[in-house]
């Protein structure tokens, strides 16, 4: 059997390294490559749908999407993005949609929004900010910009060790 190689658009790759489900692009037989060709044919998309639909992917990944921060009931923050309008998104966090995080958390309160171009920008920005220390993240809510490097640098104070005593 042939093999041919798929290889996805940089975002793709991108989208694809970063996807919440731990799904990747992988190789696909050529076998797989010509049913879709052959289901696109007698769907009305032509020969060149393929061609088509990776092109309405990459349009779909510039469209656009949002980093956002909800306050949780007990006073935590929870990042996260989304390409839907941001009242549509928290009020299916609110609703209980989404378990995990913010389902025994309920109600949420939306503190920081901030669009990105692509998904791709949106997701590697929600993955920085997972990182912060919650000192950062409120600096940000309140837009203290100038803060952010200093607390990048800022760590908490750790206990020292007493050297030994002498004598």
């Amino acid at each position: 059997m042939l093999w041919f190689t798929y290889s996805p658009h940089p975002e793709e790759r991108a989208l694809a390294r970063v996807s919440k489900d731990g799904h990747r692009h992988e190789r696909c037989r050529f076998g797989v490559l010509l049913i879709v060709k052959v289901l696109a044919v007698s769907v009305g998309f032509g020969h060149r749908a393929p061609i088509v639909w990776c092109q309405e992917i990459r349009q779909r990944m510039s469209i656009g999407a949002y980093l956002y921060i909800l306050r949780c009931a007990d006073g935590r923050y929870y990042v996260g993005t989304t390409r839907k309008s941001l009242d549509e998104r928290l009020g299916e966090h609110n609703a209980g949609l989404h378990a995990g995080f913010t389902a025994t958390r309920r109600p949420v309160t939306m503190v920081f929004a901030q669009h990105f171009e692509t998904i791709v920008d949106a997701v590697a920005a929600e993955r920085q900010v997972k990182g912060w220390s919650r000192a950062k993240k409120e600096a940000m809510i309140n837009g203290e910009w100038n803060r952010l490097p200093e607390l990048a640098r800022w760590h908490s104070p750790r206990l020292m060790r007493r050297p030994p005593s002498v004598g």
